[in-house]
């Protein structure tokens, strides 16, 4: 089963974010950087569990090039982003994004 995704506006902020920073390094970069984010939002969407819990309701996906976590919660018919965070950013910056934006889940 495959839910749908959506983005907090927090989570679509830093992706944006990632994206400008890549964007000075290198032109295709940014393009990379979003492919690989797709990429590991489809394999979340399918396969949830497959990640880390973090909380009793947030699990985490480490992303492969890009040194970027994942941070999201689901139920049966979505996955609801709260972050997209470098990791070298404090843990506790998901924890804000998650009383933010709307509450548990009901993994």
């Amino acid at each position: 089963m495959s839910r749908r995704i959506i983005l907090s506006p927090d989570a679509r902020a830093q992706l944006d974010a990632a994206a400008r920073w890549y964007s000075r390094k290198e032109i295709n970069l940014p393009r990379r950087f979003r492919a690989e984010v797709q990429s590991t939002l489809l394999g979340i969407a399918r396969y949830p569990y497959a990640y880390v819990r973090i909380d009793a309701a947030v699990r985490r996906a480490c992303m492969n090039r890009f040194r970027y976590y994942i941070y999201f919660r689901f139920n049966a018919e979505r996955v609801l982003v709260t972050g997209i965070i470098h990791q070298r950013r404090a843990d506790t910056v998901w924890k804000d994004r998650i009383d933010n934006f709307g509450g548990r889940s009901d993994d």
